[in-house]
């Protein structure tokens, strides 16, 4: 009925709760690294004056959600597959001749290098954002963090703590 002997009040799974803490806090500080840290896929960087159907392309070539536009290194925006629907339902041209900087999002909230994985869920989340550029402090393109590489982390961090990954239990 009890998980612990109520007479004595001794619970035989501290040990166990105390290694669970212990794993807590570990965690807690994995989500206080970096993302410059954190393993992500290269950035798909296209630049302004592309057609929309030239970037959609290479997104599905390369099974990316969004693209990152660019020029000489500097951010100007950021090209997502919601951006290219909405334009596709609202446009009296061909959404795939536009260029690019015709249909990006200009000037895309953004992640810096340094900022932590836990800020980085935070203000994805907040945002309703599945992606989001990762800048350096001067203002250059450092990367794309989108929500599937976030999960990878994660589960990377769940798996390397399983019994079953460890060989304990």
């Amino acid at each position: 009925m009890f998980d612990f002997d109520v007479r004595s009040g001794s619970d035989p799974l501290e040990p166990d709760l105390l290694m669970g803490l212990a794993r807590l806090r570990a965690v807690g500080e994995e989500f206080c690294q970096p993302l410059a840290n954190i393993a992500r896929r290269a950035p798909l960087v296209v630049g302004p004056s592309w057609t929309v159907r030239e970037a959609f392309n290479l997104m599905i070539d390369r099974h990316a959600g969004a693209a990152l536009v660019a020029s000489h290194g500097v951010l100007l925006g950021m090209l997502s597959e919601r951006q290219i629907v909405r334009h596709l339902l609202d446009a009296q041209a061909s959404p795939g001749e536009l260029p690019v900087w015709r249909v990006m999002a200009p000037e895309p909230e953004t992640l810096l290098e340094s900022d932590t994985v836990a800020y980085a869920i935070r203000k994805l989340w907040t945002l309703g954002g599945s992606a989001m550029p990762i800048v350096r402090p001067s203002g250059a393109v450092f990367g794309l963090l989108e929500t599937q590489d976030l999960v990878s982390w994660m589960c990377g961090r769940v798996n390397a703590g399983s019994p079953a990954r460890t060989g304990q239990g």
